[in-house]
């Protein structure tokens, strides 16, 4: 799969929330509800997470470390460019 898309919806104020993100993967499946945050190791991506879940479990997520790591690096990319 490759990241075709990559929507951004940055956020203002000083907050470690940056940007509210939509990736469409092949052109066929877009993932809502990522959220780029910045942290102490510098910026990361958060997947989207059940509300109702007293776990905090992510239900949708890359299932390889390369692909997560492929997708988090194109979303800050493109968060740096902007």
């Amino acid at each position: 799969m490759n990241v075709t898309d990559i929507n951004l919806h940055n956020t203002k104020g000083k907050t470690d929330l940056k940007a509210f993100v939509q990736v469409v993967l092949d052109g066929q499946l877009k993932i809502t509800g990522l959220k780029l945050f910045s942290g102490t190791d510098g910026l990361y991506l958060s997947y989207p997470k059940n509300p109702k879940s007293k776990t905090n479990v992510c239900f949708a997520f890359p299932m390889s470390e390369t692909f997560r790591i492929e997708i988090e690096n194109k979303v800050i990319e493109k968060y740096e460019n902007n």
